[in-house]
């Protein structure tokens, strides 16, 4: 049944993003006035970070609307954080817009972590990594490849994986759904499975409350746009169909038996 519940959730969220009747953790509004103003991201809407972060109004570079997330070039690598309310549901969706540059190197990581710091007194204090994925271009042996970062069992190791290709010069959409019980998730590039029931990168991390942007010395440009990170709630509704469907099959099963 929960198999059948997190299918009907994976077909919601690439119809219409976060399905409907979930909790929004985080919508980054489409980085749009009034919620953000163009200029430097870090201290708008709870972010923290790198000032290479910045909210750019120029409507023929976005996604959509006028205003997206834009990092410049940066001779050292450059983070940026954002924690929201902690995870409750058994399923976590973030679906969002990405445009990477060619022509350069480029090493972008997008990170839900958990929002309880580790027992640690060093920098930066992030707390355990459910889902690490990342964008290479032309460095490490990858060019133009989806990666993700694998870590369990070995709890140690840090094996990147290419999942899929993306195209360089165009925005392309990230689909993430994360199942905190089984710890792991799925990924979907433009509405492409590319990555099934992928481990999550820390056993430690049982929910998710932060997300990172970490990208490495690169001249190229990175925009992120329409980002939302959701805690999906079925509905009444979704779990009729949901029974009607399973009904269903149980009677073709016992007609046929």
């Amino acid at each position: 049944m929960k198999g059948l519940y997190i299918g009907i959730v994976g077909a919601t969220l690439l119809a219409a993003g976060v399905p409907a009747g979930a909790a929004v953790l985080y919508d980054s509004a489409g980085f749009e006035s009034p919620t953000y103003a163009a200029g430097a991201l870090p201290g708008q809407d709870s972010w923290t970070g790198a000032t290479e972060y910045s909210v750019v109004n120029n409507a023929g570079n976005a996604h959509a609307g006028s205003q997206y997330l834009g990092v410049a070039s940066s001779a050292g690598s450059a983070g940026a954080r954002r924690s929201f309310a902690e995870s409750t549901g058994s399923v976590v969706t973030m679906t969002s817009w990405f445009y990477i540059s060619s022509g350069a190197n480029h090493w972008v990581d997008v990170q839900l972590r958990d929002n309880n710091p580790p027992a640690t007194t060093v920098p930066p204090f992030e707390g355990p990594t459910f889902m690490a994925l990342g964008f290479q271009n032309a460095e490490n042996g990858f060019t133009n490849d989806i990666v993700y970062r694998d870590a369990i069992p070995g709890e140690g190791t840090n094996a990147y994986i290419a999942l899929g290709k993306y195209t360089p010069d165009t925005w392309f959409k990230i689909d993430a759904v994360l199942d905190m019980t089984a710890g792991n998730w799925d990924l979907y590039r433009d509405g492409t499975q590319i990555g099934f029931a992928l481990p999550r990168r820390q056993s430690a991390a049982t929910t998710v409350g932060r997300l990172v942007l970490d990208r490495e010395p690169s001249s190229g440009t990175f925009r992120v746009d329409d980002m939302i990170i959701g805690d999906p709630v079925p509905e009444p509704s979704t779990g009729l169909i949901a029974a009607a469907m399973l009904g269903g099959l149980l009677g073709r099963r016992r007609r046929r038996a």
